[in-house]
Parts: structure tokens; C-alpha cells; sequence
């Protein structure tokens, strides 16, 4: 019995972490000139993991309170009984409250910040933590009940979906935090941030398709699909970003 939860238990913390280790190697190795040291990348990380979910949790908790809405992120393919105040929730609270929270833990790595492509290594760092913890505390339920074919195909909708969007909205936000560091562009951060919440509202919007388009069999496909590409173009963008900067670094 001990041995059968603690196989569960290795597996629930393969598919949480390891997607978003291996995009953690990818996203950090893009840069070529003066890499970030793992150390500072993978302290961004853990924080992400641990600091972050934290403070989202409290801060989703005091605004479950005064709006009376569930306290569980709806998304279509999780979801049995999706309503407006999920949609709110979804759309606009969450992710005002992640962003920030995880740009709070890339604030810890202000001083190793010289460059501004660092900004977008450390949030999508932070941002990968977060979606590692967050797929694990998703994926919980269904590895204990024993569907582990349903925990393998969450496991794969989430690595190429939500940790993706994670790694990009964080890495758009600290670019921001990078611009105003570096530069004193407050404008620019500010934007920036607007721009990690907008897009992850959008990508909420997409995985919570059903509650405007209503319960119907093919709903939960379309908002996958949209959400994904949503993520992967993000994703893609923040790679390019951060391969143009490094290149104009040399210079």
C-alpha cells in the first residue's frame, strides 16, 4: 500500500515538474551571451513554485470572500458547472492576482538583472515554478483516484498549454520589470504587465469557452485549441524576444 502511494506520488511530481523544467532548459539556454547561472534561475523557479502559489491562493481566497465565487479556476476541460462569476473569476481575477504575485518572487532577482532579456528569463523562471505547482495541485485528484489515463492526458494539456502560458505572461511582465529597472521606462513596465494579464485572461477565456457558447460537446475542443495556440505564440514570442535582445547586446 505505502509503496503504491509513493509510486502515485513520484508520478504526480514527474508530470507536474517535469514539463516545465525541460521548457525552463529551453527558454534559459536561448540566450546565448552571458546565460543566467542556474542557480539564480532555478531560485526564481522555486520561488515561483512555493512564495508565489502562496500569495496567489491567500489573495484568490480574500477575493473568493467578497465576490461569493468559487474558489476553483474554471476552465472548460476541469469544469462540470461553469457560470459568470467562474467566467470573472477566470478572466479577470486570477489573473490580475498570478501576475503579480509572480513578479513578486522575479523582484527577489532585481540585482542580477543587467541586462533586459534577464527580465524575461526570470519571469518566465518564476512563471514556470507557478504552472509546475499548480499542475501538480490540478493533477492530485486524478493520480490518488487511480484514472491514470485521464492523469496522462492531463498532464499533456497542461504542459502545452497553461505552462506555456505561464512561462510567456511572466516573461512579458518581467521584461517590464527589466524596462523599468534598467531604463526607468515606468510606462513600459506598467504596460507590460497589462499585457501578461491581458494575455492570460484571454487564454482563460478561451479554456472557459462553454460558458458563453453553453455545454456543447465540441466547445471544450475549440477552447482548447485556441488556448493552446494562444500559449505556443506567446511562448514563441518570448523566445524571439529574448534572442533579439541578446544579439543586440554583443553590439
Amino acid at each position: 500500500m505505502l509503496e503504491n502511494i509513493l509510486v502515485r506520488i513520484v508520478l504526480l511530481l514527474i508530470g507536474g515538474f517535469i514539463p516545465a523544467l525541460i521548457y525552463l532548459v529551453v527558454l534559459r539556454n536561448t540566450e546565448k551571451f552571458s546565460r543566467e547561472p542556474w542557480r539564480m534561475v532555478l531560485g526564481v523557479f522555486s520561488r515561483g513554485a512555493t512564495l508565489s502559489i502562496f500569495i496567489a491562493i491567500i489573495f484568490e481566497l480574500i477575493l473568493y470572500f467578497i465576490y461569493k465565487v468559487q474558489i476553483e479556476r474554471i476552465y472548460i476541460f476541469l469544469s462540470e458547472h461553469p457560470d459568470l462569476d467562474a467566467l470573472i473569476l477566470a478572466c479577470v481575477i486570477a489573473p490580475f492576482v498570478e501576475e503579480l504575485a509572480k513578479l513578486y518572487s522575479v523582484t527577489k532577482a532585481k540585482h542580477q538583472i543587467d541586462e533586459l532579456e534577464d527580465g524575461l528569463i526570470y519571469g518566465a523562471s518564476a512563471g514556470l515554478g507557478f504552472a509546475a505547482m499548480e499542475n501538480v495541485l490540478y493533477e492530485l485528484n486524478f493520480v490518488f483516484t487511480g484514472n491514470l489515463e485521464s492523469f496522462t492526458i492531463l498532464v499533456f494539456v497542461r504542459s502545452i498549454s497553461s505552462t506555456l502560458l505561464h512561462a510567456s505572461a511572466s516573461g512579458i511582465a518581467g521584461y517590464g520589470l527589466g524596462c523599468l529597472y534598467l531604463r526607468r521606462t515606468y510606462g513600459k513596465a506598467i504596460l507590460c504587465v497589462l499585457c501578461a494579464m491581458g494575455l492570460h485572461g484571454l487564454f482563460n477565456l478561451c479554456a472557459s469557452i462553454s460558458i458563453i457558447f453553453g455545454d456543447i460537446w465540441y466547445s471544450s475542443i475549440i477552447g482548447f485549441v485556441f488556448a493552446t495556440a494562444i500559449a505556443i505564440v506567446a511562448f514563441g514570442y518570448v523566445r524571439e524576444k529574448t534572442r533579439t535582445l541578446d544579439r543586440q547586446g554583443m553590439y
